[in-house]
């Protein structure tokens, strides 16, 4: 699983990343990059340093290509990472949502059916178990996440990254 997490660090990335350790045996990279605190990332470096199962990265040119080597992605709000995503056959899933923005962005992905949307940690517990189904991950899908990704401002260079891979 890929958690990425926004540069406020809100909600805290542990509210996203432990109720993945604790429901499924999935392996974890926190994509970090966005955060402006380095002590933020420090933090979660020694939280987590007892388990194989965790991986912090912060490098931000990885996104896509960790995207497309994951089962799926955990988000806090459905923008240019989701659909990057998407763009690569990666199911995303939106938890712990950001207010305002994030609410929204979720509520409309989740209606195009473009995302899942688990709204408890038993809803994500069951979503990444297989009991709730994935989003469609046809070529109608990959195309869609394309095109929303081409609208981004940061879009085209993120595309440019998964083609080249």
């Amino acid at each position: 699983m890929l958690v990425d997490h926004s540069a406020w660090n809100v909600p805290p990335a542990q509210e996203l990343v432990d109720p993945l350790l604790a429901r499924s045996d999935a392996r974890v990279i926190v994509n970090a990059a966005a955060f402006e605190d380095e002590e933020e990332t420090r933090k979660l470096r020694h939280r987590y340093s007892t388990t194989s199962r965790v991986q912090i990265r912060t490098d931000s040119d990885e996104t896509p290509l960790l995207a497309a080597a994951c089962d799926a992605l955990v988000t806090t709000v459905a923008s240019t990472t989701a659909f990057a995503a998407l763009a690569v056959g990666t199911p995303a899933i939106v938890f712990k949502e950001l207010p305002g923005h994030g609410r929204a962005s979720a509520d409309a992905a989740a209606e195009d059916g473009l995302v899942l949307w688990a709204r408890s940690s038993e809803e994500l517990g069951r979503i990444v178990a297989g009991a709730d189904p994935w989003p469609d991950r046809s070529a109608r899908a990959l195309e869609h996440g394309r095109q929303l990704l081409e609208a981004q401002p940061a879009g085209q260079a993120v595309l440019e990254l998964v083609d080249a891979r």
